[in-house]
């Protein structure tokens, strides 16, 4: 069903914020030790972390808000994968050999329908100009042609009210030639 925002917060939690707004949060990272035993019988201790979210700046949190961790995955390599045809992707999507994949249906912004999405955490953009303006937009509160407005929720009057970065005119922080050197 894909991420369902966090009604106060949004779908990112942001720890950072430009002057004269309140980042949203901190977050702490603990590690509790885990023994693992393998079936050669040699055990090992690994590290299990467990997210601490402390300084709410909006108050708290949903209690259904679930949350979890995430690392950029890099970019080497995407311009490749958008070039695969759909119907190769969907065709490899379950062949019966016991390891199988779903694919994703996702919302394209720039063509207002839903595709097949291939880039992000579960495949969840459709293109990587559209997965790159959601990272510039979620992960670095920069706007673009697809996303011109800072990624506030309504109950965020100070991020609402802030100046963003926008030019003059309303030009985007990000352009649109900027998007097109990571393509």
């Amino acid at each position: 069903t894909g991420v369902v925002p966090e009604p106060v917060y949004g779908a990112q939690l942001q720890d950072m914020a430009v002057p004269g707004v309140a980042p949203e949060g901190k977050v702490r990272v603990e590690y509790q030790p885990v023994l693992v035993h393998f079936k050669d019988g040699t055990a090992v201790e690994l590290q299990k972390p467990t997210l601490q979210i402390t300084q709410l700046g909006y108050g708290p949190m949903h209690p259904d808000t679930r949350f979890s961790a995430r690392v950029a995955p890099p970019m080497i390599g995407l311009g490749l994968l958008e070039a695969i045809p759909e119907e190769a992707i969907l065709a490899n999507a379950n062949t019966g050999d016991g390891v199988s994949g779903r694919p994703n249906r996702v919302w394209d912004d720039a063509q207002q329908k839903t595709v097949l999405g291939r880039f992000g955490w579960k495949a969840g953009q459709p293109n990587l100009n559209q997965q790159n303006v959601h990272a510039f937009s979620g992960d670095m509160g920069l706007t673009t042609s697809l996303r011109p407005v800072d990624d506030c929720t309504p109950a965020q009057t100070d991020c609402l009210q802030a100046p963003n970065g926008n030019g003059p005119d309303g030009e985007p922080e990000v352009s649109d030639n900027i998007l097109r050197l990571v393509e």
